[in-house]
């Protein structure tokens, strides 16, 4: 190989290089994207460690561990747009289905892992959040009842 053609040669490689490098980037899907975080509070209380805020919507969805401060943060960017928002309780022995029985009949503290039953379900819960590109702040007071 002469030396003109290991430079060409070098010249493509880094631009081939390069351009694999930034198409990684950002998702690679061409879906735009928000940061996402918060704090979620209970009214009577704390909610228990290791709970989880679970965000589902037509665009995708997300969920980040709620820590001991109530605080949490996606760890990776979640579509632009509007989301409803549910809390999970720590894992049980119960599966989903007893949990939300057992929270029907009047045990939803203990069948809920000290969540209120209505957060379980993102259709009932009434929490919601509208992402948009950049970074995104949302905070959840629940109640008890």
């Amino acid at each position: 190989m002469n030396m003109n053609s290991r430079r060409t040669f070098l010249a493509y490689g880094t631009m081939v290089l390069a351009s694999v490098a930034f198409t990684g980037c950002g998702g690679g899907d061409g879906v735009a994207r928000g940061n996402l975080q918060g704090k979620v509070t209970l009214k009577a209380g704390s909610l228990p460690a290791g709970c989880t805020v679970a965000f589902s919507g037509g665009t995708g969805g997300g969920s980040a561990t709620i820590d001991a401060s109530g605080a949490y943060k996606l760890s990776e960017g979640i579509p632009v747009g509007s989301y409803r928002v549910s809390i999970v309780p720590p894992a049980t022995s119960q599966s989903p289905e007893e949990a939300m029985k057992a929270a029907m009949s009047g045990k939803a503290m203990d069948a809920t892992g000290g969540v209120p039953a209505k957060y379980l379900d993102p259709a009932q819960s009434g929490l919601t959040v509208d992402v948009k590109a950049g970074d995104n702040t949302a905070n959840f007071e629940l109640s008890a009842d």
